[in-house]
């Protein structure tokens, strides 16, 4: 199989059939597969994934089974949600791994031919990603990144943002990156895979849109508080620097990480400054990096 694409769902029934739509009509010269992962949906999502007729002759689609109560089930609890991450990617047998959430979706039916094409063509690249299209503020912006990635760009504020949909990397040694995953209480799992990425090899954004990337009030990262991603995304940055996952991600290019979260977020929201007049969120980071990291 030349590409698996991880489709994680929770409670998707809203948006699961385009982003079907949009795997069903790739348009490709290889057989592609989705493994997909669905959480327990309260909803009707795995219902109307199990319904969806697959039109595409080179997609083959399969649906991991989970039951409450079952082994799985039983793991799931204990780990958490990025557990589901982890499960997908193992069942992931392609050359190459392409991500997508049930939220999501795909506007160019050659995503996954241009980006294999780019990947075989050049072996000195480990990853490849593209641009997004996304609505804020009822307007239809996208995003413009262009050309290569590196550490750098993951250190001030990670370049590539949260479009998990526009990646692909070689499936290559994932099972350290498995590992790792479940070794610390990390609070993403895609953050955490753009940065395992980078310690393989450089990536590439692709300067052209292929994705759309819905923002919505009940997803994950639009859900939590601005105070819990603040902490979230320090978390993320101290147990990459705690965990040595790459060699070069040193004590001064955590601190910049720090920085660069701080900064863009009490630049930006009027809320969190006042907070930060009041110490609620400084005390806060300042427990948090106390527990995680025995910093500060």
């Amino acid at each position: 199989m030349k590409v698996s694409i991880r489709l994680m769902t929770y409670n998707h029934e809203a948006y699961i059939e385009e982003a079907l739509d949009g795997i069903n009509n790739q348009k490709t010269n290889f057989d592609f597969e989705v493994v997909v992962g669905d959480d327990f949906s309260t909803d009707n999502t795995l219902q109307k994934i199990k319904n969806y007729h697959v039109t595409n002759s080179k997609l083959h689609m399969r649906i991991l089974e989970r039951t409450k109560g079952d082994a799985y089930h039983v793991v799931r609890q204990e780990k958490g949600r990025l557990y589901n991450f982890v499960n997908i990617i193992e069942h992931c047998k392609g050359t190459y791994i392409a991500l997508l959430d049930g939220d999501d979706y795909w506007i160019d039916p050659y995503k996954l031919q241009k980006q294999v094409d780019f990947l075989e063509a050049n072996d000195d690249y480990f990853f490849v990603s593209a641009n997004s299209q996304f609505l804020k503020n009822n307007q239809l912006e996208e995003t413009k990144i262009g050309g290569d990635l590196v550490l750098q760009d993951f250190i001030n504020g990670n370049k590539l943002g949260r479009q998990a949909a526009a990646f692909m990397f070689r499936n290559k040694q994932v099972t350290r990156f498995l590992d790792d995953l479940k070794a610390y209480p990390w609070p993403f799992g895609d953050l955490l895979l753009i940065f395992w990425c980078l310690k393989q090899g450089k990536g590439m954004v692709l300067d052209e849109v292929m994705v759309y990337y819905r923002i919505h009030d009940t997803g994950l990262w639009s859900s939590i508080t601005m105070k819990s991603r603040l902490q979230n995304m320090i978390m993320f940055y101290t147990l990459a620097y705690k965990s040595e996952i790459h060699p070069n991600y040193n004590f001064d290019l955590y601190k910049l990480s720090v920085d660069s979260v701080l900064n863009k977020v009490f630049e930006s929201n009027k809320t969190i400054r006042a907070e930060q007049s009041s110490n609620g969120v400084l005390k806060a980071l300042k427990k948090l990096l106390k527990e995680v990291f025995n910093y500060g």
